[in-house]
């Protein structure tokens, strides 16, 4: 059970004439500026995707091996020749300690960027032309670059010579009053469009997975609180 002061995201009807404009504390809104214009208010679902990642590695490790090697192949004037894997695994097979609890200590590398996976739901209400195909259209095209003369150029926001500004598309995706992530990447769009066809030929309903991460890699914790409302 719930608490009576919590509210749950439901699905909406599938008869286009029940669905409105979401609430917006329960609406994802997925707006696109900049070379592709584009405005999505989707209902939100009963959960969606946050997710980083940390990449950590053992560097003591090995560097602690690789000096032994080079010890051994120093001494032997390169007749020796042995790299630090080989003196680990031989040190392992003949059951010695090959290294020391500390050599194992992990330090951090970097940081994967602040990534969402968006479940958006398109319905058509009044012209499915451009409520629907439209939209997953121009959804696709921000997967792919734009061609000028046989150049490509690509899709996204990109950095200017002044370096304290950014051109290119803006994506800016906020997920009710939780968060809001301006300058996006929008990684893939997977649309599963409903064969429910209006008289015009055009689809009246898709479902459109967008996953989408910052655009710096290097996410910090000041991004993070900052994107949180």
């Amino acid at each position: 059970m719930y608490p009576s002061n919590v509210g749950t995201a439901s699905a909406p009807s599938d008869s286009p004439s029940s669905i409105g404009t979401p609430s917006e504390p329960y609406t994802i809104t997925f707006t696109v500026s900049g070379g592709i214009s584009l405005n999505i208010a989707s209902p939100m679902p009963e959960r969606f995707s946050l997710a980083m990642s940390a990449n950590w590695d053992a560097p003591f490790a090995r560097s602690s091996a690789n000096a032994a090697a080079g010890i051994v192949n120093a001494a032997t004037k390169g007749k020796v020749n042995i790299d630090g894997a080989s003196i680990q695994s031989g040190l392992s097979a003949l059951g010695m300690p090959s290294r020391t609890k500390v050599e194992s200590m992990q330090v951090w590398q970097d940081s994967s960027p602040f990534a969402i996976s968006l479940p958006l739901v398109l319905y058509a209400i009044d012209d499915p032309a451009s409520e629907i195909q439209d939209k997953v259209k121009k959804l696709l095209m921000l997967c792919a670059p734009t061609e000028t003369g046989g150049l490509l150029s690509p899709p996204g926001p990109y950095a200017t010579p002044n370096s304290s500004t950014e051109g290119g598309t803006n994506v800016t995706v906020q997920i009710g009053q939780i968060l809001r992530m301006e300058r996006c990447v929008v990684k893939s769009v997977n649309a599963d469009i409903e064969a429910i066809i209006h008289k015009s030929g055009y689809p009246m309903m898709a479902n459109v997975n967008v996953e989408v991460e910052s655009h710096f890699a290097s996410f910090t914790t000041n991004d993070i609180s900052r994107i949180f409302l």
